[in-house]
């Protein structure tokens, strides 16, 4: 029976549960073995995915990503980073990028979520009001 990407994720994380990190690369070794046998290595950018999207759903972690205009410092990625995970009650992990398109103001984007105050954005709007 072959398996799919989702199952073997979910084996990897079940296998790696509450394993000392001194255990942890052996175990993976020997789950990359395991895949190698069943012919299954093919799938290794899709197991990684499911395993990511399982052990952040175990972990109660979100993955939030922040478009900007211009590079965030610090200081503010890192206020962001805090507000956001009071808002969602999750941990949080930021991913900024830059998007030059944008033109001024921030895209915050998590799970089928949205919030959208570019400028560009902005601009759009009031050109389909104007209309």
């Amino acid at each position: 029976m072959k398996l799919k990407p989702k199952q073997y994720a979910n084996f990897l994380l079940r296998l790696l549960e509450d394993k000392p990190v001194s255990e942890v690369k052996s175990l993976i070794s020997f789950f990359v073995m395991y895949l190698q046998a069943n012919q299954a290595l093919h799938l290794k950018e899709q197991i990684v995915d499911e395993f990511t999207r399982a052990y952040n759903k175990t972990n109660n972690i979100t993955t939030v990503s922040v478009q900007s205009a211009v590079p965030l410092s610090n200081d503010v990625k890192h206020n962001l980073h805090i507000s956001l995970a009071k808002l969602l009650a999750k941990k949080v992990e930021l991913l900024d990028e830059v998007k030059a398109s944008l033109l001024g103001g921030l895209v915050i984007i998590w799970e089928d979520n949205v919030i959208d105050n570019s400028l560009q954005a902005k601009i759009t709007s009031l050109k389909n009001n104007l209309k």
